[in-house]
């Protein structure tokens, strides 16, 4: 995995908290400086690496990882994309909407 990750000319990370992403973390950052890095996060799993060019949480995932009132609105879930790409230092946070009831 570290000598496709030296190689890759982007990377994609899902490893929904199983612990993949932890044992390759620095390789992985590394990538992230130099090519771009999505990145789905999941409640369990670790924040994505700093640089990461796209991290893409569903909508009960950025209720779980950040936490408020509850609110549902469009603007709700645009600040806690805002806040989790300045937490995560990430250039984007795109939150999906599909399915706002399951993570």
């Amino acid at each position: 995995m570290r000598d496709a990750l030296a190689g890759a000319h982007t990377v994609l990370v899902a490893d929904y908290g199983r612990g993949t992403a932890a044992a390759v973390r620095d390789e992985l950052a590394a990538a992230a400086r130099r090519v771009p890095l999505v990145w789905d996060p999941h409640p369990r799993g670790d924040a994505p690496v700093r640089g990461a060019r796209i991290v893409t949480p569903n909508a009960a995932e950025t209720r779980a990882l950040r936490p408020d009132e509850g609110d549902e609105s469009l603007r709700a879930y645009a600040q806690r994309g805002t806040d989790l790409a300045e937490r995560w230092r990430a250039a984007v946070v795109a939150v999906t909407l599909g399915d706002r009831g399951r993570c």
